[in-house]
């Protein structure tokens, strides 16, 4: 059945989904077969398989052959070059007027289709997100808590609510679909090896008018011990450190994006044991930082606290992690 869209531009999917996979034999199945639940929307499924050496690529090739006369799958292998380059190669090979990511360990939750459907048909925003569930792998979903980012519901102009976004988002690319366009001249980077969505998403916010935002968990995140982003190392405080240096307080919401992140170096510096003139310098910096009244009452506590009282703020990390 062909909807929205689809009933316009017979060649073009509505939704393309994005999974890059890297040794994932344990979760992949799972995650595409939460996927098979999207059946209202023209649906193209893209998996890169990013060099794993395990049984993920034996797992992708069975699960095509079982469905691919009821869905549209594309897959791709390359040798091992990280999730930024897995997406990049994703993104370039997506026909869908939307985009999305679904991580190899996540699934998607069920009412996806029928939240989204709707939206698209009737709005046509630029980015939807959605709400998401973490668990772990003894815990069932429907068990685990749904807790909001935001409070808004709803369509809303982006340049309208910009420095809303920046002080409580989260940048974490599954828990939204985009308009494809807005991906034109940007890609993840690539010679990073953490914190990629924070170094991207906000640039495509940058290219957005419209968000919609459907206040019900739709994206299901896995607490895996075992991921990258569970495992700090030297080489993700540099990316984050020089990250920092590249962003341009030319706004109020860069210099509440510069807040969070320095915050969040702050934390890593007296965990990783490496907190050095590099992190100072970063730490003067927030000081010179100017912003008013009004943008405090929009701060998550914690960002706040680091803003106004940053010395304590590392005291404090330097005693827990210490």
């Amino acid at each position: 059945m062909n909807h929205g869209y689809q009933e316009n531009n017979l060649t073009k999917p509505l939704l393309s989904v994005i999974v890059p996979c890297f040794n994932s034999e344990k979760y992949i199945l799972n995650a595409l077969n939460s996927l098979l639940q999207i059946k209202l929307i023209s649906t193209e499924i893209i998996v890169i398989n990013d060099g794993s050496y395990d049984k993920t690529k034996d797992y992708i090739e069975s699960f095509i052959s079982m469905h691919k006369s009821s869905i549209n799958v594309q897959f791709f292998n390359q040798s091992n070059k990280g999730v930024s380059a897995a997406r990049n190669l994703g993104i370039k090979k997506a026909s869908g007027v939307y985009i999305g990511f679904l991580d190899s360990d996540d699934v998607i939750l069920d009412g996806f289709d029928a939240l989204v459907l709707p939206i698209i048909k009737d709005h046509e925003p630029d980015i939807i997100e959605f709400g998401f569930k973490q668990f772990f792998d003894d815990q069932k979903i429907s068990e685990a808590a749904f807790k909001r980012i935001h409070l808004f519901k709803g369509k809303y102009n982006i340049p309208n609510i910009i420095t809303d976004i920046h002080a409580r988002t989260l940048w974490y690319s599954p828990i939204r679909i985009y308009k494809k366009t807005l991906w034109k001249n940007i890609q993840y980077p690539l010679e990073v090896q953490y914190s990629e969505d924070s170094m991207t998403l906000p640039r495509v916010f940058q290219a957005a008018n419209s968000i919609f935002y459907i206040d019900k968990p739709l994206y299901g995140y896995r607490q895996n011990p075992e991921s990258v982003s569970s495992n700090h190392s030297i080489k993700h405080l540099d990316d984050l450190i020089d990250f920092y240096w590249s962003i341009d307080t030319k706004d109020l919401a860069s210099k509440i994006f510069k807040i969070r992140l320095a915050r969040g170096i702050s934390f890593f510096s007296y965990e990783l044991k490496r907190v050095d003139s590099n992190y100072f310098s970063i730490r003067k910096d927030i000081l010179s930082i100017s912003i008013n009244i009004k943008v405090y009452k929009k701060l998550l506590i914690p960002d706040l606290f680091y803003f106004l009282f940053p010395r304590i703020y590392d005291f404090i990390n330097k005693l827990r992690l210490n």
